[in-house]
């Protein structure tokens, strides 16, 4: 294959990854603001935390969005800005998470939790910036056409234990919603679920199988990474969804799914 081809599949690759990374970010910012909008109609502050969880949950893919985006203008994102922006608003974004579980379920170990969680967050942060700056190459591997990433082990790790931390909180959350007896409640936690499944889905296929390693081949790693980031992002706007029905469930699908 010539090298225009070649070229030619990294841009078609890349706009493929760059426009559904920015759907998977506006998805998850619109759903984010109406939760948020239903705090100053409920004046519950769970809606509003829960809101701007989901506003940041998909910050992994800020720097993809806005690269892409600035790529079509000819500017491109500085690496160390790229590191930080990959993981760090979504650390944050788990101590916050952390605090809506432990405020319903964990009042009373609440400052612990949250002292315990303080300390986590601030070590990643210090983690995640100084590799950024230091040698942003041992953090991350910006390859293969615009916006196109491979995670290197400093943040293999850190995704991998923010992702235990909350899939054992959300597991922890939805338990005793799913052992409720009343069937809306219980319909809430089969969200909770879901919502769970579909994320760890989209975020494996999206951001942990290293592609480049299994396939080898150029060509072949462009043509899947961008058709599964396109599966993977459909994946997680569904899940996106599911988390919203948890804390505000639509009436007029209760009343479907409820009969």
């Amino acid at each position: 294959m010539g090298d225009s081809s070649i070229i030619r599949e990294e841009l078609i690759a890349s706009s493929l990854n760059g426009i559904t990374a920015i759907f998977w970010v506006i998805i998850g910012s619109v759903v984010g603001f109406l939760l948020i909008s239903k705090y100053f109609k409920y004046k519950d502050k769970i809606l509003l935390l829960v809101g701007i969880n989901i506003m940041i949950l998909p910050s992994p893919w800020w720097p993809a969005t806005s690269g892409y985006v600035l790529a079509l203008f000819g500017i491109y994102l500085d690496d160390i800005l790229y590191g930080i922006l990959l993981l760090g608003p979504l650390t944050i974004d788990i101590l916050i998470w952390v605090y809506v579980v432990s405020e319903a379920l964990y009042k009373e170990k609440q400052k612990i939790i949250m002292a315990l969680m303080l300390i986590y967050t601030v070590a990643c942060e210090i983690i995640i910036i100084s590799l950024s700056i230091i040698n942003v190459n041992a953090y991350i591997m910006i390859r293969l056409g615009l916006i196109d990433i491979r995670f290197q082990l400093p943040l293999m790790i850190i995704n991998i234990l923010h992702s235990i931390i909350f899939i054992t909180t959300l597991i922890l959350y939805a338990l005793p919603i799913l052992r409720s007896s009343i069937p809306e409640t219980r319909l809430k936690g089969k969200f909770a679920i879901s919502f769970l499944i579909l994320f760890m889905i989209g975020n494996i296929l999206d951001a942990i199988i290293p592609w480049d390693v299994i396939l080898g081949n150029a060509q072949l790693i462009l043509i899947a990474e961008a058709w599964v980031a396109l599966f993977a992002r459909i994946i997680l706007i569904g899940a996106i969804l599911c988390l919203y029905n948890v804390f505000l469930l639509p009436e007029w699908l209760k009343n479907k799914l409820l009969g």
